[in-house]
């Protein structure tokens, strides 16, 4: 949460976000600096990330009116039961959502997998080392 300077908070919400949330209130001065604040969160999100997602908030979005943003960021790593073989990856189309594509690196393995398909989705499961999901 990062809140604006001079702005009050009740107690019981910044007691929910420690205690349910495991995290604080972040001061700034949207009011005065807005892209200054606007950097400094999109620069705690890559951090977050590593480096992963570094634009989250685009130019403009916050502004002098601004008085509280919530941000999340979720980066998950794990390793693979079966570990691809990088000598399989190779360039191929991605098509995105707005339907315009780009070519990315693809990883590739012949193996019997559980499969899903359903309206405009394919998917397989690819077991996590050790089963869990790392927290």
């Amino acid at each position: 949460m990062w809140g604006n300077q001079g702005t009050t908070f009740g107690k019981p919400f910044l007691d929910t976000l420690a205690v349910n949330y495991g995290t604080g209130m972040r001061v700034t001065d949207f009011a005065a600096t807005p892209e200054p604040s606007r950097i400094a969160i999109n620069g705690w999100t890559s951090r977050q990330t590593e480096q992963r997602i570094n634009d989250l908030i685009p130019q403009g979005a916050i502004d002098t009116d601004t008085r509280l943003v919530l941000v999340n960021a979720v980066y998950f790593n794990a390793e693979w039961v079966t570990k691809f073989d990088p000598q399989r990856t190779s360039s191929k189309s991605f098509v995105r959502a707005d339907g315009t594509s780009k070519n990315v690196d693809t990883m590739s393995r012949l193996t019997d997998f559980r499969y899903a398909e359903g309206d405009g989705y394919q998917a397989v499961e690819l077991a996590y080392a050790g089963r869990a999901i790392p927290r």
